[in-house]
């Protein structure tokens, strides 16, 4: 039997056999699982697997990982743990309907997942700017991702604060742009 050490360095090699990464993804310790989960070498198979697991950790790890597949991605949308469905939102590999859907999410650190992803479209940020929680519409507000578009929507928010975030992100851009325009 192996240590959990050995265990642990097998589940990392990128030169692991298949058949050895397929044992430790049905290992008992969820941190053996976890390490098969962020191996960028694992099988479609096994990542497909582990989407399944029991452990939200494990879960979180496939949806982090950026070479899970975009059907795995889209399964682990309506995964019941918070944690799971943030991480999707985050990862860059996550289709823009699938970010769409999960901007409409009733948990906020989702929907604030949305806003970091490069992936997110125009579409889904106007969406993001009606938003009902402030926080939401002020962190799209002070986001380098969010488009001018958007921004323009959200200096008549009406809380002022974010008005004027937007306001400042605005002038910030436009004064970059000139900038550079000059040099």
């Amino acid at each position: 039997m192996k240590s959990l050490q050995e265990k642990l360095y097998e589940a990392e090699k990128l030169t692991t056999p298949v058949n050895i990464l397929w044992t430790l993804s049905k290992d008992r310790n969820s941190l053996v699982r976890r390490t098969v989960a962020k191996n960028v070498g694992a099988p479609v198979s096994i990542l497909r697997n582990l989407a399944k697991d029991k452990e939200k950790s494990v879960r979180v790890t496939i949806a982090k990982n950026s070479n899970t597949p975009t059907d795995i991605l889209s399964m682990l949308l309506t995964d019941k743990d918070v944690d799971v469905r943030q991480a999707v939102a985050e990862n860059p590999n996550t289709l823009p309907d699938d970010l769409h859907k999960l901007a409409m999410d009733k948990d906020m650190p989702v929907r604030w997942g949305v806003i970091q992803n490069r992936s997110t479209k125009l579409d889904t940020f106007m969406m993001l700017a009606r938003d009902n929680d402030p926080v939401i519409r002020s962190s799209l507000a002070e986001s380098a991702s969010t488009p001018m578009e958007v921004l323009q929507v959200l200096t008549t928010d009406k809380i002022s604060v974010i008005t004027k975030i937007a306001q400042r992100a605005i002038d910030e851009r436009r004064s970059k742009l000139f900038t550079k325009d000059f040099l």
